[in-house]
């Protein structure tokens, strides 16, 4: 609420300096509001102009992350009790 006030205010002082009314286009130049806005938009923007760069980068991840799951998975199944009793007999 104090940031809308402000904005109002503003609005109202420089009216009073330029002696006329702003424009439609020349108020939503001003406030915070307006400035969280636009930021937004071109964080927005700059995401997706980066999202082309960044998903080969997220697919050699999940590859990498795949061969390791595998990796882990073969090593969990060789923990299998009976084949643990088998390299246990053979090293005996």
């Amino acid at each position: 609420q104090a940031i809308s006030l402000r904005e109002l205010d503003d609005v109202t002082s420089l009216e009073d300096k330029l002696g006329r009314s702003l424009t439609r286009e020349e108020k939503n130049r001003i406030g915070v509001s307006n400035l969280r806005l636009f930021l937004e938009e071109l964080l927005q923007n700059r995401y997706i102009e980066s999202v082309p760069s960044i998903i080969p980068l997220l697919e050699k991840e999940h590859r990498a992350a795949s061969r390791k799951l595998r990796k882990v998975t073969q090593e969990i199944s060789d923990l299998d009790e009976a084949k643990l009793k088998e390299k246990a007999r053979l090293f005996h």
